[in-house]
């Protein structure tokens, strides 16, 4: 057992766990190893792990502090070095010295570079901010076993001089490290004249007019650097504006196909102004080379990735625009950071629209590890004034990032960018940029916590979606807790209530844990659609979990779109073809807009959109959704409804006498279907709906709708008579126990007789607030609107018919507090084949479970474009898939994808040769199987491939793919084995490969890595150094000292005479010095 494992169990003894799944710490024996990962070789060096018996949050320390008229530090990024130590990075940001507003006086070394861009007529200079300010990255270290951070030297150096042809910078620093090779990279802007705002299209490296993207890359554990652009890598689009890497720390994949991947996130426009994409570089060869993923979003700005437990990826992105939305985006990744999909605002997480960090806080735990789940995350929650970051916070998460039920501040006051890592120690480094009150970024600041110090812990929720068939209604939520060992008792809260909804604190038990019913209460005036919800459990002990979950409202009276017979514009965008038949297809993601290019003057703020229904209607709602896209351009504003009868022989948009039944304006918000309010007396009997836009909610004088519903009962069905023999027994039930002053409550009356009048009284009025007949159902609704004033405490409502009366009462209260959760949706979905293999011919069915209730899912087989099944999951998310083998399917091993919205999931069959079994001939039994001895294997190298399991004296041939190389064909032997040895050929392409032997009756294969040979060593002499165990010992270190020469030498400890005899020895051998770019003091 490692002695991090020893410590982590003496911890867990002595204090109550924080990782999921740890509260009861599992039993190990004494040289167990603390989970079975695979072995180092596979995984990599174990990277550092949280310890949680920690507690405490140090007081911060300053690395580097603003010097005022001289030098600004921005843009953290930290990490954990392989060789122990931790390194922070940072931009030092030198001012000019003829700008009154920074105060500058002198200069950063006494030059004025300021007035070169001014002569140059350059709108924008950013003068001791962004690139292209001649920034440098300063690196500090603290060594390992270390308490004390020292000046480390620069990753990349500026050069802030007067001349504008020579001026240079490097900014916004992040870290990626590869744990099995040990070399540590850092991306960074490389700018010249040109930032984001300037910089021109294309991606040519050599011009000094592109925003460039460089790398650079040590081999020392961050002593040492060389740098490389790598412009056209991370943008081969030549059409791309510009780009950058998200400073902080990228990632390498633990777990999974990708295991061994370093990922760094990026984010470009191909527009100045434009949509901002996110998307991944990746590389599977230690950083040899870089490989860009395709984009998504578009309003990304710098975005960050943490693995999964699964392996899967999770990007969390800053909100390009709205200050005040307080939003995250994120979405997902299933292929390393290739693709990305299901983009999303986060869950939970508060954001002040800044650069945030998160982490896996246990790295090496195994997937099935509940600590695999458990993620950290940094940001500040509120931006303030000329973008002044505060309430720096931590939050974790117990689920993958489904949701962030814990959090907590660890600075209110100004903070900027916050970053985090995981620290050898097992404490968790936090560097940010804390300012004072108005003033912000006033340095660079390193503080370290133990988990334990945010205080809670973590548990298990989950809860089932829900459908309403009805409105009113109250709907039972039957949520299941886990606290993993602890005491369950607490209370459980439904959040993000729309408006009108109401739900009462409902407490949990030690009986009631695994089934709590919770109770909501869904209004009559409730929309039909998904409603997004989430219940927070709060536990006494302080364990905290969330769970989403989804109210499906349907509503009866909802005009479906085949009833809606004909629609029509008077006009629409031509240069996009958007269409009004896009406003009423059910797609959210398709949108009508009237034309605007070369538009009449007649169409200005004058749309007219046209429904044609199948028969006359009573029009009881209309709702409006904004298009789902950035702009709200075209979103309606100000309108009216008019309704019309349809003469003979004529369509709607001919009618010229049209009835109007209201007007209105809507507030902007695309993110909820928004009612058209109009006099629904005045609607009735209409075949004709109009809606007349007459106002835009831009300046501009258009109009766009995503999706336009219509709601009514067709006219002229005549009500039930009452029968006379019917008896009434009416009953009234309140939407809610309480209802605060100013709000609405719903009384839903049933069980009275069809087309029953009934007065409804409130307390002892004794005029009726409302008279009117009962349904042919027997229901009657009124909603009570508590007038400001109302006296507090017990009310009764009280419904007065013709047979029967009935009664419900409500608690009148001052206010209902209600706080704003963006709900997560909780899919995690599993596939499983029914059977290992399958015969040609024959069907298979693979079950999949775990999926959000409702969710959409699509069945693809094998590497299909298309589709085998597209269908919902049912609401315990489960969908199956029965596979029909066709025969000429290739034998062998064949997966079966489910691609849901929220996740993926896969789960692999073997196809074999259906033999028939005869009397005179036994059956023949082939279930083939490949193994190789090694999974990684060097050019050159020998590989050695065992067949087994395959019918005795069975045809195989055995290929090497991706270009087929055949290395045996003949027959298995009679025990259906073969032993076959390959050398792999010194130029064999590097990367995956795969192993096939295909048999008569069943084939199989295996994969493996080409690592590419270690080239030769030059002849030349070794340097002395100390032993790779030992620590180097400087003999002087000064506490100052002036820039270097821009030698390209490194530091590596040689005399001068040995730098001169070593260089003597290369140029007689011929071989080429490695140039490194020389740590500058």
């Amino acid at each position: 057992m490692t002695r991090r494992a020893r410590r982590w169990l003496i911890a867990a003894a002595a204090s109550a766990l924080v990782a999921s799944g740890l509260t009861a710490p599992p039993a190990f024996a004494q040289d167990e190893p603390l989970t079975t990962a695979p072995a180092a070789k596979e995984r990599g060096a174990d990277q550092p792990t949280v310890d949680i018996s920690q507690t405490d949050m140090t007081e911060r320390l300053a690395l580097a502090e603003r010097k005022n008229g001289e030098i600004y530090y921005r843009i953290p990024a930290i990490t954990a070095t392989p060789k122990g130590d931790l390194i922070v990075a940072f931009d030092e940001r030198p001012l000019s010295a003829n700008d009154p507003g920074k105060n500058a006086v002198r200069g950063f070394n006494g030059e004025d570079w300021f007035t070169g861009m001014k002569a140059r007529n350059i709108a924008t200079w950013k003068n001791g901010e962004d690139s292209p300010n001649p920034n440098s990255i300063k690196q500090w270290r603290l060594k390992k076993g270390s308490t004390k951070w020292e000046d480390d030297g620069y990753v990349c150096k500026g050069n802030p001089v007067g001349d504008w042809s020579k001026i240079e910078g490097c900014s916004d620093p992040s870290y990626v490290v590869d744990w099995e090779t040990g070399k540590i990279f850092n991306f960074h802007v490389r700018s010249y004249e040109a930032g984001i705002q300037e910089s021109q299209p294309g991606n040519d490296e050599t011009s000094r007019k592109v925003i460039q993207v460089e790398v650079s890359t040590s081999t020392d554990d961050g002593h040492n650097w060389e740098n490389k652009i790598i412009t056209a890598t991370v943008t081969p689009d030549t059409g791309a504006a510009w780009r950058f890497a998200a400073s902080g720390q990228g990632i390498q994949i633990r777990n999974g196909v990708h295991a061994g991947r370093l990922v760094q996130q990026f984010t470009r426009t191909h527009k100045h102004g434009q949509a901002q994409q996110a998307f991944s570089l990746y590389s599977d060869n230690g950083g040899e080379t870089w490989t860009a993923g395709k984009p998504i979003g578009t309003e990304m700005d710098e975005n960050k990735v943490v693995e999964r437990s699964d392996g899967s990826l999770l990007l969390t992105s800053r909100n390009q625009n709205g200050d005040n939305q307080k939003i995250r985006w994120q979405a997902e990744s299933f292929d390393g950071g290739q693709t990305w999909q299901n983009v999303k605002t986060v869950n939970d997480i508060v954001d002040g629209k800044t650069n945030g960090q998160p982490v896996r806080a246990f790295p090496n735990a195994k997937g099935d590890d509940p600590r695999a789940k458990v993620l950290l995350f940094a940001n500040a929650q509120t931006l303030t004034g000329n973008n002044n970051r505060h309430k720096g916070t931590i939050w974790m998460s117990c689920d993958d990032g489904k949701t962030w039920p814990i959090h907590k501040v660890f600075n209110e006051d100004s903070t900027g960018y916050a970053t985090i890592t995981v620290q050898h120690d097992g404490r968790i480094g936090l560097v940010t940029e804390d300012g004072k009150g108005s003033t912000k970024e006033l340095g660079i600041y390193y503080r370290s916590f133990g988990l334990n110090w945010l205080g809670k812990t973590c548990a298990t929720m989950t809860a089932p979606d829900i459908e309403v068939d009805k409105t009113p209604a109250t709907v039972d939520i039957t949520a299941k807790i886990d606290t993993l060992g602890a005491a369950p008792a607490g209370n459980v809260v439904v959040e993000k209530l729309p408006a009108g909804w109401t739900a009462e604190k409902t407490p949990v038990t030690k009986d009631n844990a695994g089934a709590v019913t919770v109770k909501v209460n869904v209004p009559a005036d409730a929309n039909d659609g998904d409603y997004d919800l989430s219940l927070r459990y709060t536990g006494d002990k302080g364990a905290v979990a969330a769970a989403a979950f989804k109210v499906k409202v349907k509503d009866t009276t909802r005009i479906a779109r085949e009833h809606i017979t004909d629609v029509w514009a008077n006009s629409f965008d031509q240069v996009q073809n958007r269409q009004i038949k896009d406003a009423f297809d059910g797609d959210e993601s398709t949108f009508w807009h009237s034309q605007w290019k070369d538009k009449s003057p007649d169409i200005a703020n004058n749309h007219h959109i046209v429904a044609t229904l199948d028969n006359p209607y009573d029009l009881t709602k209309i709702t409006y959704l904004a298009p789902q896209r950035q702009e709200q351009n075209g979103s309606f504003k100000k309108y009216e409804v008019l309704t019309a009868s349809l003469p003979e022989g004529k369509k709607c948009q001919d009618v010229t006498e049209w009835k109007s039944a209201g007007t209105g304006t809507l507030a902007y918000n695309k993110s909820a279907y928004l009612p058209l309010t109009f006099d629904a007396a005045k609607a009735k009997d209409a075949q004709c709906v109009k809606i007349h836009v007459t106002g835009e909610q831009t300046p501009s004088v258009n109009a766009a709708a995503a999706e336009i519903r219509l709601y009514g009962e067709q006219s002229g069905i005549p009500s039930t008579e009452l029968e006379p023999a019917i008896v009434s027994d009416g009953k009234v039930v309140a939407g809610s126990e309480k209802v605060a002053l100013g709000e609405s409550v719903t009384f839903a009356g049933t069980g009275f007789a069809g087309g029953e009048s009934v007065s409804v009284f409130v307390d002892d009025a004794k005029e009726a607030a409302l008279t009117a007949k009962a349904s042919g159902e027997g229901k009657l609704d009124y909603v009570w609107k508590v007038a400001e004033g109302t006296a507090l405490g017990e009310h009764t409502v009280k419904f007065v018919g013709e047979y029967s009366t009935a009664s419900a009462s409500v608690r009148v209260i001052k206010s209902v507090p209600w706080t704003e959760l963006e709900p997560a949706i909780v899919s995690d979905g599993k596939v499983v084949a029914g059977s290992e293999k399958v015969a040609l011919g024959e069907s298979v069915t693979f079950a999949g479970t775990g999926f959000a209730g409702g969710e959409s899912v699509s069945v693809f087989v094998d590497d299909a474009k298309e589709a085998a099944l597209t269908a919902k999951a049912s609401g315990e998310g489960k969908l199956d898939y029965v596979w029909k083998v066709a025969e000429g399917t290739a034998l062998g091993e064949h997966t079966v994808k489910f691609v849901g919205e929220y996740s993926t999931a896969s789960a692999s069959v073997r196809v074999i040769k259906s033999v028939p079994w005869t009397e005179l001939e036994p059956a023949i039994v082939s279930d083939g199987k490949v193994e190789l001895d090694k999974k990684t294997v060097e050019q050159g190298s020998a590989l050695t491939i065992t067949g087994k399991d395959f019918a005795p004296n069975e045809a195989v041939k055995v290929t090497v793919h991706s270009d087929p190389v055949t290395v045996f064909e003949g027959k298995a032997d009679d025990k259906g084995g073969l032993v076959k040895t390959w050398t792999v050929p010194a130029d064999f392409a590097v990367g995956t490969h795969t192993v096939r032997i295909d048999g008569a009756y069943s084939a199989a294969e295996a994969k493996f890595e080409v690592k590419k040979a270690p080239e030769a060593e030059p002849a030349t002499p070794e340097p002395t150094t100390p032993e790779p165990t030992e620590e180097p010992q400087p003999t002087e270190k000064p506490v100052a000292e002036a820039p270097a020469p821009k030698s390209k030498l490194a530091h590596t400890g040689m005399s001068a005479e040995t730098y001169a005899g070593a260089a003597a020895m290369t140029l007689m051998a011929g071989a080429a010095l490695v140039t490194l770019r020389r740590r500058q003091a």
